[in-house]
């Protein structure tokens, strides 16, 4: 027999399936990331249907059964919704991220409040952007080494050293400016990690490397 809770949880991704079904990926504070299906939430009659769409917050009732996880009720929901192109693209890079690097059933509560600060953070001003996030995302998952051997030049510089340092601790109030080439640096070496444990390549990142181009030309 299955057994129902309720979770804290942003939806990462949707799918629909059959006639009105939704499958969500959903980042949960209690479990971590868990896979689990809406039945019926696409008809014009759903009541839970608006709180179950990318980059929503919600608390989720799931019953877990033989079969999987399955979706019977939302209750509250928040929504992000970026205001520009460019911080629309970082924010489907930084989802892409947790899609491909986080394990299924792994609770970190603290990743679930760096993706909450990450997605509902998106104004004007606002310190976390995508370089921060995978820094701290990495650190989190235990995946970002020692400065000293993170793909970085010998002769680090302070200033990175520092950006890097704020960025484990998560205090962006404090989060120094970067000149373009420390920028470059940390942005290389965290690249290189994600390459060596993502499952594919990131197909965002092409996106967003593509527009940068066609900008530039």
């Amino acid at each position: 027999m299955g057994h129902s809770r309720t979770y804290e949880a942003i939806v990462l991704r949707t799918y629909d399936i059959g006639e009105a079904d939704r499958f969500c990926i959903l980042l949960t504070r209690e479990r971590g990331k868990l896979a689990a299906r809406a039945r019926g939430v696409r008809k014009l009659t759903s009541r839970i249907g608006g709180s179950l769409l990318p980059l929503c917050k919600t608390e989720v009732e799931i019953h877990e059964g033989s079969t999987g996880f399955l979706i019977t009720g939302t209750h509250g929901m928040r929504g992000a919704s970026p205001h520009t192109i460019e911080k629309f693209l970082q924010t489907q890079q930084g989802i892409e991220l947790l899609m491909q690097l986080l394990e299924d059933d792994d609770p970190l509560p603290e990743l679930f409040d760096l993706t909450e600060e990450f997605i509902g953070g998106y104004t004007e001003g606002t310190a976390l952007t995508l370089l921060p996030f995978t820094v701290r995302l990495l650190f989190l998952l235990g995946l970002l080494p020692h400065i000293a051997v993170a793909g970085m030049p010998k002769d680090e510089t302070e200033e990175t050293t520092a950006f890097i340092k704020t960025c484990m601790t998560g205090e962006w109030h404090s989060l120094p400016d970067l000149s373009s080439q420390s920028n470059r640096r940390i942005q290389s070496a965290c690249d290189e990690i994600i390459t060596q444990h993502a499952r594919s390549s990131l197909r965002a990142t092409a996106v967003t490397g593509a527009i940068a181009n066609a900008k530039r030309g």
